[in-house]
């Protein structure tokens, strides 16, 4: 189904079939995002236009919830149960906050490190990121920083660690 964002006029896809469950819609959501990252280019070509001039806008809706560049805690949950083997999961807090808590297999980066960029920059660009930090802000940080260096996919937990626990999702302690 297509459609306009109620606002700003954007046009809009929206899937118009049940998945069978909000994991199934995740997956799709993110692969239709995938294919629709690799089409630009053609799409540009046919259209006469410059690559750098098509521009593609990707949300997920939960409910009535927008999130642009962010996965709600359950669904995020959900994306690490189907185990993408090339997600990474990084944790930009400080050690002495991963230690208290973190998520499965998060690596560690301290966005406050003079280091920080450094380190981000020399990460793989192709794969699939996922941040977070205790409630969103830090993580949104590196998610722009990120971003800029070009990275194709980074999404941000909603909320952080905070709302993942508030989820009642587990972390390792």
């Amino acid at each position: 189904m297509v459609g306009r964002h109620v606002g700003d006029g954007v046009t809009a896809f929206f899937l118009a079939e049940s998945a069978g469950s909000e994991s199934a819609a995740a997956r799709a959501s993110i692969s239709a995002a995938r294919a629709l990252r690799a089409a630009v280019t053609e799409v540009a070509a046919r259209s006469d236009l410059p690559p750098e001039e098509v521009q593609v806008r990707i949300g997920l809706h939960w409910g009535s919830t927008l999130y642009v560049g962010n996965i709600t805690t359950e669904g995020r949950s959900e994306v690490i149960d189907e185990g993408d083997p090339d997600l990474v999961v990084l944790d930009v807090r400080t050690p002495e906050e991963f230690a208290e808590a973190h998520l499965a297999d998060a690596i560690l980066i301290d966005i406050y490190e003079p280091d920080f960029a450094d380190r981000i920059a020399e990460l793989d660009r192709s794969v699939p990121y996922v941040l977070y930090c205790r409630s969103g802000n830090r993580s949104e940080e590196a998610r722009n920083l990120m971003a800029e260096l070009g990275f194709e996919e980074v999404y941000d937990v909603a909320g952080g660690i905070v709302g993942w626990t508030e989820a009642g999702l587990s972390v390792v302690t």
